[in-house]
């Protein structure tokens, strides 16, 4: 019990005793957690992008080191080398693409089609993929190419953002507090 007294209410005052209502949203405060929601539907189809693309490379690997007699022995190190490679680009997807992401989502339109969203997400996974190798090598005094990066990320943003086109679109169909609809809260 404290001596302060009651904050005042807030809104139009209800006499009949019904429930109060909570007042409306400010418009479009809702876009942000379905850009969120977005992002991450992306970066999740991202990671299993690179780890098809590591499985095939890895395959191709073992596949050569038996044709060269290798006997299939180097599939420890087509493991270790490739799973650190997978932890490498998915740390970077998380730390630079889901902002990317969360950023691109937030400005494509609510009906965007699935060529232009995944063109957009293309574009801001080379400009991701070729920033990340450049600020590296910076770092590193080495000089690496930003272009194969900025293919590899083009072409997985590209593709998770196709591939997740319509789990988005029924999110954004869905209406609010929907029963069983995860709509990014």
């Amino acid at each position: 019990m404290t001596d302060q007294p009651a904050p005042p209410a807030r809104g139009p005052v209800e006499t009949s005793g019904a429930a109060r209502t909570s007042p409306p949203s400010a418009p479009g405060s809702d876009r942000w957690s379905l850009a969120a929601a977005d992002a991450w539907t992306v970066v999740s189809r991202c990671l299993a992008i690179l780890l098809g693309l590591l499985a095939v490379a890895g395959a191709v690997g073992l596949v050569s080191d038996v044709a060269a007699g290798g006997g299939g022995q180097a599939i420890t190190s087509i493991a270790w080398i490739g799973g650190l490679a997978w932890l490498v680009h998915a740390l970077a997807t998380l730390v630079v693409g889901y902002p990317a992401g969360l950023f691109v989502s937030r400005l494509l339109p609510v009906g965007a089609s699935r060529a232009g969203a995944g063109v957009a997400y293309a574009l801001a996974g080379a400009g991701c993929g070729a920033g990340t190798i450049v600020v590296l090598s910076g770092l590193a005094d080495a000089d690496f190419p930003g272009w194969p990066w900025a293919v590899l990320g083009a072409v997985v943003a590209g593709g998770a953002r196709i591939w997740a086109h319509g789990t988005i679109r029924r999110r954004h169909a869905a209406p609010a507090g929907a029963p069983g609809v995860f709509r990014g809260r």
